[in-house]
């Protein structure tokens, strides 16, 4: 996030110069990843106010010529930007200034020059020339009231720290979260802003204007909505929208910066629909319908699914919430009234909806870290103080409306202070421990060897255990006051495995032999298990109408479904990887067919990993497996011999009775089997002391063909390790 510190001065003060308070915060846990000096390389750059404009008579591309007041003087500029107006405040860079980027991105000193026959003495800016963003389609335009003839870097300079933020730490997405840490670590006192709003800027309507109806309120906790009479769409001040550039957003107007101004400062999102678009009075918080469309405010038509959550209107969707308003309810420039939404949506949910659209915003980000739902409440307040107070109209406001359907416990934590010895290493006694809490918010009762600890509503998502509040108290002693300490007693040496040894001797012999090794990932997709078993495959069981009823392991041991399917992510990182493998075989089938079409001829691989299958009314279990591919020809073409020919079942057949005899595996057989992506014919499986170890053959021509992968025969093997390391033997025969 970033922090521009004029911003961060308003709730806090501290005494230290910005790189001393950049280390201080990084040692506290707030890491600095970098200081931006904002205006620093800036030369001679100042605000200008345009007088006057003209189209350039003779140039045969679209210039414009402008007189522009720098205060002392007028100056006439030549600018091939097509967004300057008549009025408009704009960067002017005078001859002798320095550009931060030029045309080719590096410094550029700004010279009187003539153009297309009329001289320019000096240059209108965008934010890219000036370094603030990627911004370059035309000049940058300056707040209304900035100074003319001011330097730029006065009005809009100062240092800006961009922090690292982690999800457990929705808190510090917020100014006043960020302000919070840095009074604690600095003993300082916070000022919270009020959002108490005068009785003259206001006219009060004791009656509800919108009614909210939550469908589901595990998926919106807390739902406010505020009716806002008499606005009107305006520029936003000149501080404001500094602040926001200086934060990285985009200032719009009045009514939008607004929304993302105390979405910075309290970390709370919020969205204002023009009352005139909505078809009711009524907000109805529910799934999308199936095929159900939204074309959001980037101007994209969105599909929706089931699985958005929506904010409607009783006639249409108006919102995907927690992530992009509609441009059906968006703000106008002849929006009179507003309605404004300040709630709290479930994490998991908008991150799947924001994923699945490719649509992340600040909203987003902000919400899928899960925020609480008191402050809410708070925002909306806040968004109508500052708007009455930046706009000095009397505003008819309704009365807010409020929908909470499950108010949170306090939660309150005992930290013995044993924990704080033995987890961190740092003494400190009970009461300067108590004096930490106390500085982050947390409100702390002292026992006898202990503190009864009452977890602030913004931090009650992350503090849970008694360990939880050690780390907040060793955050404020500082991470670099922790003296290192060495351990207190010799560890013993682990004791030997014979798994580790049976493994190394696995991988030794494959390699050995010429078989490359792959690393895949533990998750798979649907779409990969169809393609190794479709649909028309049979096999000697009946493995139901689809993949889904049949697990297949490392032993081609077939489960019904009523017995065990395949684990399913809830929230999968993508569609691709949605499930926990059951099989190591499409993966490496993958490899074969990448490596193809590139022209290999001699392809063999394996892998070792484990594979994971649920069991019915007790927690999943994992195997260790052993996949192996072979393809194409035994070896390399040579031009003095004869084309080898391709791989076939016994070789396959040969790795594995090597792997068995390298570990002395006893009455092994092999017999007969089938398997639902392998040829029938050209399998078999590999059975020990009567149970199934491995199954190997020839990959079944209609997944060969799913999986791309010709003209070449393809030999598999998958190998249960686990049962074969419980049958390898350590005892060496000899004969004379």
């Amino acid at each position: 996030m970033r922090v521009p510190l004029e911003w961060l001065a308003d709730y806090v003060d501290w005494d230290l110069d910005t790189h001393d308070l950049a280390a201080r915060m990084t040692m506290g846990g707030l890491k600095v990843e970098a200081v931006e000096r904002m205006g620093v390389d800036w030369t001679d750059v100042v605000v200008g106010h345009v007088v006057e404009l003209w189209a350039h008579p003779s140039s045969k591309k679209p210039l414009t010529v402008t007189r522009v007041d720098i205060g002392s003087r007028i100056i006439q500029v030549v600018t091939g930007a097509p967004n300057v107006s008549l009025h408009d405040k704009v960067p002017v860079v005078l001859v002798g200034g320095v550009l931060p980027h030029g045309p080719d991105g590096e410094p550029m000193t700004i010279v009187s020059k003539p153009m297309a026959g009329i001289t320019s003495d000096g240059m209108l800016a965008s934010q890219y020339e000036l370094g603030i963003s990627d911004e370059h389609s035309g000049i940058y335009v300056l707040a209304s009231d900035a100074p003319v003839g001011g330097s730029l870097r006065t009005f809009m300079g100062g240092d800006v720290l961009d922090i690292e933020t982690h999800p457990n730490r929705p808190d510090t997405l917020s100014m006043i979260g960020i302000a919070r840490d840095v009074a604690a670590m600095t003993l300082r006192q916070l000022t919270v802003p009020s959002d108490d709003v005068a009785d003259a800027d206001i006219e009060s309507v004791d009656r509800d204007s919108i009614r909210v109806d939550v469908h589901d309120p595990d998926l919106c906790p807390r739902y406010t909505a505020l009716r806002i009479e008499g606005v009107e769409v305006v520029p936003s001040p000149g501080w404001l929208s500094s602040r926001l550039e200086a934060a990285g957003m985009r200032p719009i107007n009045l009514l939008v910066d607004i929304t993302n101004y105390v979405l910075l400062e309290y970390g709370q999102p919020l969205h204002a629909f023009d009352a005139a678009h909505l078809a009711s009075d009524t907000i109805i918080v529910r799934r999308a319908r199936a095929e159900e469309r939204l074309r959001t405010l980037d101007g994209e038509d969105r599909r929706l699914c089931d699985t958005d959550l929506v904010i409607a209107d009783g006639e249409r969707t108006v919102a995907i919430a927690g992530v992009m308003g509609g441009e059906n309810s968006e703000i106008g420039p002849d929006t009179k009234a507003i309605v404004l939404e300040s709630a709290t949506f479930d994490g998991p949910t908008v991150r799947r909806s924001a994923k699945r659209l490719g649509l992340r915003t600040e909203a987003s980000s902000r919400f899928e870290k899960g925020l609480p739902p008191e402050q809410a409440s708070l925002a909306a307040r806040r968004y109508l103080q500052l708007l009455a107070q930046i706009t000095g109209k009397r505003l008819r406001v309704y009365r807010l409306t409020d929908a909470w359907t499950h108010v949170p416990g306090q939660r309150v934590v005992t930290m013995p202070m044993r924990d704080l010895d033995r987890l961190s290493g740092v003494r400190i006694d009970r009461d300067a421990a108590g004096e930490k809490l106390n500085l982050l918010g947390f409100d702390v009762d002292a026992r006898d060897d202990s503190l009864s600890v009452t977890v602030p509503y913004w931090r009650r998502a992350d503090i849970a255990l008694s360990a939880d509040l050690v780390e907040e108290v060793v955050r404020l002693v500082g991470y670099d006051a922790v003296p290192p300490t060495l351990p207190r007693r010799t560890l013993p040496p682990p004791a030997p495995r014979s798994g580790r040894r049976y493994r190394d001797l696995v991988r030794e012999r494959l390699l050995g032999i010429g078989i490359s090794e792959t690393v895949g990932g533990a998750l798979t997709s649907t779409a990969a298990m169809e393609r190794l078993l479709p649909l028309d495959l049979t096999c000697s069981k009946n493995a139901g109408n689809g993949w889904e009823s049949v697990v297949v392991n490392a032993a081609g041991i077939y489960a019904r479904e009523a017995l065990t399917k395949p684990l399913v992510l809830i929230n999968p990182p993508s569609n691709e990887r949605d499930l926990l493998r059951v099989t190591l075989l499409p993966a490496l089938l993958d490899v074969v067919s990448r490596n193809l079409k590139h022209s290999d001829e001699n392809l063999a691989f394996f892998e070792m990993a484990l594979t994971y299958f649920p069991r019915r009314g007790e927690l999943p279990y994992e195997r260790e497996t052993l996949g192996i591919v072979l393809s194409g020809l035994r070896r390399p073409r040579r031009w003095q011999e004869t084309t080898p020919g391709p791989f076939a079942f016994y070789d396959v057949k040969g790795v594995v009775s090597a792997l068995l005899d390298d570990l002395r595996v006893e009455e092994w057989s092999v017999e007969p089997a089938k398997h639902p992506a392998l040829h029938p014919g050209r399998s078999a499986g590999v059975r020990v002391r009567g149970g199934n170890v491995a199954v190997m053959g020839e990959l079944h021509p209609l997944v060969a063909a799913a999986f791309e992968i010709e003209p070449w025969a393809v030999q598999v093997a998958e190998v249960d390790l686990d049962s074969l390391f419980a049958a390898a033997s350590e005892r060496r025969a000899y004969r004379p």
